[in-house]
């Protein structure tokens, strides 16, 4: 039953992020001055506006509701020039080596990697410069238990 839950999250947490990257209004800088930043820079701006933008906040706080019930607590930043999804169990996880196990499967199955590569995808169209998604699971005292990067290839 657990399994299923984490499948819920994990489908729910796609939806949301395509639903951001189409509805996003960002506003390319187009003064000289951003031109002469280094490229670092502007590709973390760039990438940390569509995080912060209101629209996106509100879609997070959304889904945010949700996974609460099931005693995940999310969050979407921007680090550099990746999105990163942190799931984090608010809950006790009876079977840490069956959660992991399950985690990390269904991270590495076919329908999440072409998912989170089309999430990418989607929003390089705002962000050309973004790179990867990210998508961590953290348990209840702040351990990592899996962690995914999406670059877009065939993985």
């Amino acid at each position: 039953m657990k399994s299923i839950k984490h499948v819920f999250v994990l489908l729910l947490t796609a939806a949301l992020c395509l639903s951001f990257a189409s509805c996003s209004n960002l506003k390319k800088d187009t003064t000289s001055d951003a031109e002469t930043e280094s490229q670092e820079v502007a590709q973390q701006t760039k990438l940390e506006e569509l995080v912060s933008d209101n629209t996106f906040q509100q879609q997070v706080q959304a889904m945010s509701a949700s996974y609460k019930s099931q005693g995940i607590e999310l969050s979407v930043t921007a680090e550099g020039n990746k999105l990163v999804y942190t799931c984090t169990y608010t809950i006790e996880v009876e079977d840490m080596a069956t959660t992991k196990e399950k985690l990390s499967e269904y991270l590495d199955g076919a329908k999440m990697i072409s998912s989170f590569n089309s999430i990418l995808k989607s929003i390089q169209t705002t962000v050309p410069e973004a790179e990867a998604v990210v998508v961590r699971y953290y348990d209840k005292e702040g351990n990592e238990l899996v962690s995914k990067e999406y670059r877009g290839s065939a993985e």
